[in-house]
C-alpha cells in the first residue's frame, strides 16, 4: 500500500461513524469531538487512560463517560477561562490546563465508585485551577473526598439527620405516612447527602436512612 495513502489523516466522516459504532456515542457527540483533530487525540487518549485504570471494564463502557466529562465538564471549564472564540482562533483543547490522562483518571474515579459526582467535579476543578501537576487520585485522597460506602459510617450520618431535633417536624410527617411519606423520606435523603458533603454513595445513603426512618416507625408501633 502507498505509504502516502497510510499516513492521510482519518477523514472526519469515518471518524464519526467510527465513534458512534465503537464508542456507542451519539451523532451529536462524535460531531463536536470530530470538530477539531485535537479534540480527537485528546478524547482518545483519555478514554485509553480510563481504561488503563479500569481494567475491569471495557472501552465501551467507559467512552460515553469520557466524552460527557470532556464535552460538557472540561470545555466549560476552558470556555469559561478564554471567552467566547471561535475554534480557528483558539485550539481549545491545547489551550486546557488538564491532561487526557488526568481526566480519564478523573472518569475511572467515578465509574469504579471511587468518588461521587460533586467530588470529582471538586477534583476537576482543583486540577484546572490550583494544581494543575497533580492525580487526581492524591487530591481526592488529600480533600477527603472519597466515596463514603462504609455501612456504619452511612449509618451514623442517617441517624444524626434524622434524630437530630431541627427535623423533628419532618419525622413526625414522615411517621404520620400517608401522600408525605415518600417525600419526607427524599428530605431526609437529601439532609443526609448535605452532612456527609455529597460523599455518600447514593444508593447505600438511601438505603441507610430507610433503614433507621423504619427504625423509629417501628418503635412507634
Amino acid at each position: 500500500m502507498n505509504s502516502y495513502l497510510m499516513s492521510m489523516p482519518e477523514l472526519p466522516e469515518v471518524t464519526v461513524n467510527r465513534f458512534m459504532q465503537s464508542y456507542g456515542l451519539s451523532e451529536n457527540t462524535a460531531l463536536l469531538l470530530v470538530s477539531d483533530p485535537s479534540f480527537v487525540n485528546f478524547y482518545e487518549n483519555a478514554v485509553e487512560a480510563c481504561c488503563g485504570e479500569l481494567k475491569s471494564f471495557h472501552t465501551a463502557q467507559v467512552a460515553p463517560s469520557v466524552a460527557n466529562w470532556m464535552t460538557n465538564d472540561l470545555f466549560f471549564l476552558i470556555k469559561e477561562t478564554f471567552g467566547d472564540v471561535e475554534d480557528d482562533e483558539l485550539n481549545l483543547v491545547k489551550s486546557c490546563r488538564i491532561s487526557p490522562a488526568q481526566l480519564g483518571q478523573i472518569v475511572a474515579l467515578v465509574l469504579e465508585e471511587s468518588v461521587s459526582t460533586r467530588g470529582a467535579k471538586n477534583t476537576l476543578l482543583v486540577l484546572y485551577k490550583e494544581e494543575p501537576e497533580a492525580l487526581p487520585r492524591d487530591i481526592v485522597r488529600k480533600r477527603g473526598w472519597q466515596l463514603i460506602k462504609d455501612p456504619k459510617a452511612l449509618r451514623q450520618i442517617a441517624d444524626q439527620v434524622v434524630h437530630d431535633p431541627g427535623n423533628a417536624k419532618q419525622l413526625h410527617q414522615y411517621l404520620i405516612g400517608g401522600k408525605k411519606q415518600i417525600k419526607m423520606e427524599k428530605l431526609f435523603l437529601g439532609k443526609a447527602m448535605n452532612v456527609a458533603n455529597g460523599n455518600a454513595h447514593p444508593e447505600l445513603l438511601q438505603k441507610a436512612v430507610g433503614e433507621s426512618l423504619s427504625r423509629i416507625k417501628a418503635r412507634q408501633l
